[in-house]
């Protein structure tokens, strides 16, 4: 009960554990870094952090790489999966599914933010039910100096703030509504094996990583389940595909945007 009073006044909840065993973190640790290192090919890998000149050579600013469960069998059975997935249900609905899942990290001394913005923004309008949940788990200790999460309390009940691309031609999005100063903006520090859930329209952000280790993450993401086959009949897939399929996610989202 507490959990999801907190959820429904916060938009996020930190959740210990939600990976409780050292034999599963490492699983998810070792695949994680078969796809940085290029051991296993990454189609959907691409720098989120490209809006700013690249900190460290070879290194990405901030490295995305889609679908890690389409690359590595089994690995969708994992308490990751089946936990979000339960959480998800719990807080926001029985009708939810599993959509997409993600890995997100920053190398150390990368030193460049993800700048604020809600996920909804990249969201097609077409999809009439917005509800959405991201399961972001710590593989590394998250903290402020590394790039752990920052949110806006309950900035998931206002309205979709404004955004606009990060830098000219960027693909990432930003609003200029909110800041670090902005009142009850929280910094939400996990250990390995935590998780942060948030509301597809709380506001968050995260710090460049400054220190001189490695943050991290694992991302499931759940939404109804009538919507995940909403966005599959519109070709919509998170970039299933690797971005030889980026126009057509971008024409999506345009389409229905009208």
């Amino acid at each position: 009960g507490e959990l999801k009073e907190q959820f429904d006044t916060n938009g996020f909840v930190k959740v210990r554990n939600i990976v409780d065993t050292e034999g599963a973190l490492n699983k998810y640790t070792s695949l994680h870094n078969d796809l940085q290192s290029g051991a296993i090919d990454t189609p959907g890998r691409h720098d989120l952090g490209s809006h700013r000149e690249q900190k460290r050579e070879g290194k990405e600013n901030v490295g995305q790489i889609m679908w890690p469960s389409d690359l590595d069998e089994n690995s969708r059975d994992g308490p990751l999966h089946e936990r979000g997935f339960q959480i998800s249900s719990f807080l926001l609905g029985s009708d939810f599914a599993f959509d997409f899942d993600m890995l997100i990290y920053k190398d150390g001394m990368t030193g460049t933010e993800t700048p604020w913005h809600q996920d909804e923004a990249y969201w097609p309008d077409g999809m009439v039910d917005k509800r959405a949940i991201t399961v972001w788990c710590a593989l590394d200790k998250a903290t402020v100096e590394n790039g752990a999460m920052w949110f806006i309390p309950g900035s998931h009940n206002g309205s979709l703030y404004h955004h606009k691309p990060a830098s000219d031609g960027a693909h990432i999005l930003m609003t200029e509504k909110v800041s670090e100063e902005t009142e009850g903006a929280v910094c939400v520090e996990l250990n390995p094996g935590d998780a942060v859930l948030w509301h597809g329209r709380t506001c968050h952000y995260s710090r460049g990583n400054n220190t001189h280790h490695r943050r991290r993450s694992f991302i499931t993401n759940f939404r109804p389940e009538r919507m995940v086959q909403w966005e599959r009949e519109n070709g919509f897939d998170h970039l299933r595909k690797g971005f030889a399929d980026y126009e057509q996610q971008i024409e999506v989202a345009k389409k229905k945007n009208k």
